[in-house]
């Protein structure tokens, strides 16, 4: 339900605005929840200008208050825009926000590490992983107190050591390693498996069966990563990356009955996507060959 998503939140965005407005509030009381799940469904829409833009109203919001609460917000929206997208050399790439004092920390630190994988430079990529599980082993050994920022860090220590995992797992794979890195990526997916489940934008901000699937496809492993983008789906329905790689792999296995399907939900969820996405080519070339198909 994307569009009622995107719909509902931003209605509860501009509320929370109006009501600011009214009682003269500064901008730690506008409704940033709301803000988060505006910007996730329309990047689960492919409507990555509208997200772009909800992502350029907390970087304002943040600078004018400077709080953790806008900080945090700000950390997690980057990262999704950044992971939906893909879009590593974005402005939004080189935004600087200041976790060291943040939950969010080790979410930074994947989304750098990942960032600098895919602009070919290892060593950072490989910092950023020391970085990383360093300060997940800290979370998860920190004080387990019920309020307060030392509560928010031990509940993201589970999350923090599957995205070390991930990061490992691919640059594992950047060096050719790839038995090595599907091993850790499949640790990372049984280890997030085990986690409470949440609702809302992911917490690990890169589905672990997800990027697994995307592993095994790149390594010609269709049927393999078929499986892994199912496990995805049936926890979170819809998530259009998956679906994609679901419309891959069936392609690559030569099912072409589900791929077919899948492509279909890939079109209906973007069915008002940025004209620019990449993906709608394909989309559209797999149309074109079910209709001569019919």
């Amino acid at each position: 339900m994307w569009e009622e998503a995107a719909a509902s939140n931003a209605a509860a965005w501009k509320a929370s605005l109006e009501r600011a407005q009214r009682k003269s509030l500064g901008p730690d009381d506008h409704n940033y929840h709301a803000l988060l799940w505006l910007e996730y469904a329309n990047l689960e829409l492919g409507r990555y200008a509208e997200a772009r833009r909800a992502l350029a109203l907390i970087e304002k919001d943040a600078a004018e208050s400077k709080s953790t609460r806008a900080r945090s917000h700000l950390a997690m929206m980057r990262a999704a825009y950044l992971v939906e997208t893909r879009q590593w050399d974005s402005d939004a790439a080189r935004l600087s926000v200041a976790t060291d004092d943040l939950p969010q920390k080790c979410l930074a630190l994947f989304v750098e590490g990942s960032r600098s994988l895919e602009r070919k430079d290892r060593a950072a990529a490989e910092k950023a992983l020391v970085d990383l599980q360093g300060v997940a082993k800290a979370n998860a050994q920190g004080p387990h107190s019920s309020t307060g920022m030392s509560y928010m860090m031990h509940r993201s220590s589970g999350a923090d050591a599957v995205m070390a995992k991930e990061l490992e797992a691919k640059i594992l794979f950047s060096k050719g390693e790839v038995d090595r890195a599907l091993a850790l990526a499949r640790e990372a997916a049984s280890a997030e498996d085990s986690l409470n489940f949440e609702f809302g934008p992911p917490v690990v901000v890169k589905p672990a069966h997800e990027l697994l699937g995307e592993m095994l496809l790149e390594a010609k492993r269709a049927d393999d990563a078929r499986k892994e983008f199912e496990a995805a789906l049936s926890k979170t329905p819809a998530r259009s990356l998956t679906v994609l790689g679901l419309a891959r792999s069936a392609a690559q296995s030569g099912d072409a009955s589900a791929a077919r399907r899948a492509y279909a939900e890939l079109s209906r969820i973007w069915s008002h996507a940025d004209p620019s996405l990449p993906e709608r080519r394909e989309i559209a070339a797999r149309d074109a060959l079910a209709a001569a198909g019919r």
